[in-house]
């Protein structure tokens, strides 16, 4: 049997489901079959919109013809929930694009300490626009301590945060 698998993609900015397979004729005539399906040449898969109701559609008529193969789709789908949670509590629009994964590259441990420092900020009456949220803590995975967050920030010791902050300043400006 083959594999199946479902993907997250993103297509114009917009969350789809990609479906990647190996050529075979059975498979390409349930997949036209699906509602909403589009071939992505770019992609070199098929793909549908990221909705509950299409990938279930999607899974009954594929179901019989491979093993279908979910879990980057299940790992996404966990990480969007986090991140959405993280965006409203911001007040950021709550919509997921490519910039926002890279953006929230962090692990469970360090979104569940983003989540309570938001929370912390919301109890200490701080604007839900404070620039310290927008700016700073929303766009520290991007920076040069981009390789200390799959470490608990909790271990991160103040002198190390301020020496990789001096040299990412330094060689910005110079």
């Amino acid at each position: 049997m083959e594999t199946i698998d479902f993907k997250p993609l993103f297509v114009r900015n917009e969350e789809r489901i990609g479906i990647y397979f190996k050529y075979s004729k059975d498979i390409v005539g349930a997949v036209r079959k699906i509602k909403k399906i589009i071939w992505s040449q770019k992609e070199n898969c098929w793909h549908i919109p990221l909705t509950k109701d299409d990938c279930r559609n999607a899974f009954v008529l594929l179901k019989g013809l491979g093993t279908i193969n979910l879990d980057e789709l299940r790992t996404y789908l966990q990480k969007r929930k986090s991140v959405m949670a993280v965006k409203q509590q911001s007040a950021e629009v709550a919509v997921m694009t490519p910039k926002a994964l890279v953006t929230y590259l962090i692990s469970d441990e360090n979104m569940g300490q983003l989540d309570l420092f938001l929370k912390t900020l919301q109890l200490k009456a701080y604007s839900p626009r404070t620039s310290i949220m927008q700016k700073s803590f929303l766009s520290l995975p991007t920076t040069s301590l981009k390789a200390d967050f799959s470490n608990p920030v909790l271990l991160l010791q103040s002198q190390r945060v301020r020496s990789k902050s001096w040299r990412s300043i330094k060689s910005s400006s110079g």
